[in-house]
């Protein structure tokens, strides 16, 4: 399952930061998944990994949540949560050794206003492409 968490935030479960108390000012919170990102080395289930990310924090997630989100996947950019995939985060975003995903949140007034989020799939390790595994 892929959780998507914040990439500013490597914390404990007991440490966990509360961003925003309500930080959605509407429902559904609307989700693009963009398969236009796709790398060449594309694993099929990624796209059902989201789903289940999504259908876990509409369940409760990890009990931290002050709200429950509702969640719906559309097929428009112009949503509350843009989902990329990036074949090598680390070359292509700059993001730091073993991160596998990146999460830029746009607030205003206490909200969200939208929130990006690149996922990675894999990294180039010596000269082979090696992919990231997924934890069911």
């Amino acid at each position: 399952m892929v959780l998507i968490l914040p990439i500013t935030s490597i914390a404990s479960e007991f440490g966990y930061p509360r961003i925003l108390n309500h930080p959605w000012d509407h429902s559904p919170i609307t989700v693009y998944i963009n398969n236009k990102t796709v790398p060449l080395h594309y694993s099929p289930t990624y796209y059902a990994d989201i789903e289940k990310a999504l259908n876990y924090w509409a369940g409760g997630g990890n009990g931290k949540l002050k709200y429950i989100p509702v969640f719906e996947i559309v097929n428009s950019e112009d949503t509350d949560i843009r989902i990329k995939w990036d074949a090598n985060l680390q070359k292509d975003q700059g993001a730091p050794h073993g991160v596998a995903g990146e999460t830029i949140r746009h607030i205003a007034n206490g909200r969200f206003v939208y929130v990006n989020i690149i996922l990675g799939v894999g990294n180039h390790h010596w000269n082979d492409w090696v992919p990231l595994v997924i934890q069911q």
